[in-house]
């Protein structure tokens, strides 16, 4: 993806409009983008989303094909989850297919991926804490913390 070659940068406008649909002029739209660019033109740098799209897609069959995933029905709908990931903060999913194309490097994201199981434990955690305390622990916590969550070890929410 990185490279400018023009045959590569062509294929991977190929696949992301192939992946997304889109109309016939939309695709010869984006094919002459490409080309007014000029020889160095690279998608990841004039079309940043559409690249994250392909690069997830990319690693996704490849997994696929190598067996490090397995076939299911959700994967379409699993895969559209991380479409929203470039514009997250924080991503949270109990899902093992996010989390292992999160892991490999599928999603150009800067946002934290938290797993699901890990922020309910936390929460749980929290919840439980913040029941026992009396109103006086309450009120000092308030006036140390202010909304700011109660600061706990190896907590995700902390880290965050």
């Amino acid at each position: 993806m990185a490279t400018p070659r023009r045959d590569y940068q062509r294929d991977i406008v190929r696949l992301a409009v192939s992946l997304v649909r889109v109309e016939p002029w939309q695709s010869n739209a984006a094919f002459n983008f490409l080309v007014d660019r000029g020889r160095r033109a690279r998608v990841c740098d004039y079309a940043p989303y559409a690249a994250a799209i392909v690069r997830l897609y990319l690693v996704f069959v490849t997994a696929l094909s190598r067996g490090l995933i397995g076939p299911r029905r959700r994967h379409q709908a699993d895969l559209q989850y991380l479409f929203y990931a470039p514009f997250c903060m924080v991503f949270v999913s109990s899902d093992h297919i996010h989390r292992d194309l999160w892991r490999a490097g599928a999603v150009p994201s800067t946002a934290t991926f938290i797993w699901g199981p890990d922020l309910k434990a936390d929460l749980k955690e929290r919840s439980a804490k913040r029941v026992a305390m009396t109103s006086d622990e309450w009120t000092a916590h308030r006036r140390k913390y202010g909304m700011f969550p109660l600061p706990l070890p190896n907590s995700v929410t902390n880290e965050v």
